[in-house]
């Protein structure tokens, strides 16, 4: 049954759990293991009265483990935490400051940029070996945390503004390199160093307190931890600190509230749960920790937030007899006379039922010596006989009362912001935030891997030609891989705070470049485009390209960057750069190479007649006169080009299913399947898709092809390619 029991707690089933092991305890009288196992029932149901008797019952049985108690650890938890009414800080979404990491929350230092565009320091990323960002949640699976590289820009500007914390941070680093070293004397002499030129630092106050504890000057680690928690009391790490001194002092009970405050901040800390598992343990342990001072109050319990605590009853209690009283005011707000009320007659209640409790006798020989002397908290007992009584002495109510008190009142706490990092005016110099390639001052600033930073039109103007680091010539193949957009957060944020007046000049400058790219086709009848020569493209039919020359990278992305997506092709000239017509083409995707070479997938769209030729950037320009077709008006005039355009879509289906095989092949390949008759072809855009695909398989000239996509009139096309089509078939023949 105990397997039937473990397998219905595993199925959260918690209630069947706790009466199959009530059942086995009824059937084979008290074992250990079965108490547990009812006390992790009983917890995780949120009966944590019952909890306690049934684990302090296993712990007064035998030695057990404080992992065993990780599932009383999770319910006490959640019981506090999910309290209605409190709103718990989460600290890892304050609003820092600019300068800050979001990792440690401290000044940044030797700071990465990594592809999300976001910084933090070196140590704390190759540290938390974390390739999820902090503050997007983006997730960089290929980034390398051991070859990061500092951010020259960012490094030299930080500490050129923020000198004193810059210092600090450095002996900060040394201070953690001894203390790995375990050379904890040295490292405390460091940590303090530090202090003195930045005495708020709540990361040197928590690294000098754990070097503290390391050297067992465990009050000294107290009193750096307790000034963590008044600095950032939405700090987890610094009650985990302030428990973990406490715990080594034997305060246990001040240990246990400081853990549950760092897990309120923080449920998912699990080296804290695994500490107040020990506290729990150590409490509820029949037996205390030797180092202990016997009869003496714990700290926690006083002071006038407490009432008056009720004289402990004249018999040998556990101390979960007396939780039981207490477990149920630990989590509620009665008025303090009725708390006191319960209290005695629950203790009255247990004078009468602890000789009737048969898993309490082995404990009552030792004990009833000493009833007079320990009837009341604080009473003078003997040294030998203190010892065996001080678990006893600590009551569960007022503690687990006081616990639940303090998380509350952290909950609450209304944390002051600290006051943000400020750059002095006088060292801010232009220099500092122009790019190196355009000596402008930073636009749209990207960070490159080998830790340089540029605007990113300027860098991708370069890597057009070049895929390397204009600066210090490392290879950039990653970073076109990745196609990194993302702007560096920190730089952005610095000029606009700093040079706002700057920043919109130089705003004002792109954005009219921008504007000047996107005037391109503003007119259905002549518009101003860019210009790729290289071949002759076609309405309605695709065209993939190829891009690899420096221009027409430039070219491709500037069309994708202004939104309109679209550029000319036009067949080379003898006499002139491009011929005089050329058909538009629609970039429907484009595919990146890591050497920075392209694949477009581009369609063909309107069709144009050169006006005037020009240069930009390297590649060529056109305005140009869009070309539309003639519209066919008349009843008769239609149903002539209709009959037409069946017949002669008959014949062109004939010729291409007549064709050689790998002939056919190759234009199914290329081109596709011959596209069907539209229904009304007359009203289409570009005419019929099927005239489009027959002139482009057609085995012409490309200067005939040129001419016939000039024509404005569809009958007129359709006319010269039967003529085409003749000739083709009749060659074929003879």
């Amino acid at each position: 049954m105990a397997d039937v029991a473990f397998e219905a707690f595993v199925s959260q089933n918690y209630d069947l759990a706790a009466q199959m092991y009530d059942r086995l305890l009824m059937e084979q009288g008290p074992v250990k293991d079965l108490y547990l196992g009812k006390g992790d029932c009983l917890a995780r149901s949120g009966n944590l009265n019952d909890a306690f008797d049934c684990y302090t019952r296993a712990l007064a049985m035998g030695q057990v483990s404080p992992d065993r108690l990780m599932h009383l650890v999770t319910s006490v938890i959640e019981t506090v935490s999910q309290k209605e009414g409190l709103s718990v800080h989460d600290y890892n979404s304050e609003a820092l400051d600019m300068f800050s990491c979001h990792i440690c929350h401290g000044l940044l230092y030797e700071p990465v940029t990594i592809p999300c565009g976001h910084t933090f320091c070196k140590y704390c990323m190759q540290k938390n070996k974390s390739r999820i960002c902090k503050k997007c949640n983006a997730h960089h699976a290929g980034l390398v945390l051991t070859t990061l590289k500092v951010n020259v820009v960012l490094s030299n500007l930080v500490e050129k503004c923020f000198s004193t914390g810059t210092t600090a941070c450095k002996l900060k680093l040394q201070g953690n390199q001894l203390f790995s070293e375990k050379k904890f004397e040295q490292a405390v002499d460091i940590y303090t160093k530090a202090l003195s030129a930045e005495p708020s630092d709540h990361l040197l106050l928590s690294n000098r307190s754990h070097a503290y504890a390391s050297l067992s000057k465990h009050q000294e680690a107290l009193e750096d931890a307790e000034r963590v928690c008044e600095l950032r009391p939405d700090w987890p790490k610094g009650f985990f600190r302030k428990g973990s001194a406490l715990l080594s002092l034997c305060r246990h009970e001040e240990a246990l509230v400081a853990f549950m405050q760092c897990l309120v901040l923080d449920p998912s800390e699990s080296s804290a749960r695994k500490e107040l598992a020990k506290v729990l343990h150590c409490l509820l342990s029949p037996l205390p920790p030797e180092n202990m001072k016997h009869g003496e109050l714990p700290r926690c319990l006083r002071g006038p937030i407490f009432p008056p605590l009720p004289s402990r009853p004249p018999i040998a209690q556990s101390s979960v007899d007396f939780l039981r009283s207490a477990i149920h005011q630990t989590f509620n707000d009665d008025e303090e006379t009725d708390h006191v009320s319960d209290v005695l007659k629950e203790s009255a209640r247990l004078e009468e039922e602890v000789e009737e409790d048969r898993y309490l006798k082995p404990h009552e020989d030792t004990n009833l010596g000493n009833q007079d002397e320990m009837s009341h908290y604080g009473a003078e007992s003997s040294e030998a006989d203190g010892q065996d009584q001080q678990r006893q002495n600590v009551d569960f109510k007022a503690l687990l009362k006081h616990a639940n008190n303090e998380t509350d009142r952290l909950k609450e706490t209304e944390v002051e912001p600290r006051k943000p990092r400020e750059v002095d005016p006088a060292l801010i110099d232009r220099n500092d935030y122009e790019c190196s390639l355009c000596f402008r001052l930073y636009y749209q600033p990207v960070t490159t891997p080998c830790g340089h930073m540029f605007c990113r039109h300027c860098l991708d103007r370069c890597l057009d030609h070049n895929n390397k680091c204009p600066l210090c010539k490392y290879s950039l193949i990653e970073y076109l891989a990745e196609r990194r957009q993302a702007v560096t957060e920190l730089m952005d944020k610095m000029i606009e705070n700093t040079m706002k007046s700057e920043l919109e000049e130089r705003k004002k400058i792109h954005d009219a470049e921008m504007e000047e790219l996107a005037r391109y086709m503003n007119s259905d009848k002549i518009g101003e485009i860019p210009v790729f020569v290289c071949t002759l493209a076609y309405p309605t039919i695709p065209c993939p390209l190829h891009i690899f020359e420096p221009r027409y990278r430039l070219m491709v992305r500037q069309c994708m960057e202004t939104g309109t997506r679209q550029f000319g092709m036009c067949l080379p000239s003898n006499q002139n750069p491009f011929v005089e017509y050329g058909c538009m083409l629609e970039i429907r995707d484009v595919q990146f190479f890591p050497d920075g070479r392209s694949v477009v997938d581009a369609i063909g769209g309107r069709r144009f007649k050169v006006l005037d030729r020009g240069m930009r950037d390297g590649y060529h320009t056109a305005k140009v006169e869009f070309l539309q077709d003639r519209k066919i008006e008349g009843e008769e005039n239609i149903a002539q080009y209709k009959s037409l355009h069946d017949e002669i879509y008959e014949e062109a289906k004939t010729w291409f299913d007549g064709l050689n095989g790998v002939i056919k092949n190759r234009i199914l390949t290329h081109f596709g399947t011959m596209p069907t008759t539209e229904e009304n072809p007359e009203s289409t855009r570009h005419g019929p898709k099927w005239s489009w695909w027959l002139l482009a398989v057609l085995p012409l000239d490309t200067r005939a092809q040129m001419t016939i996509m000039a024509m404005r009139s569809q009958r007129d096309r359709l006319v010269a390619l039967r003529r085409v089509l003749n000739y083709v078939s009749s060659q074929n023949t003879s």
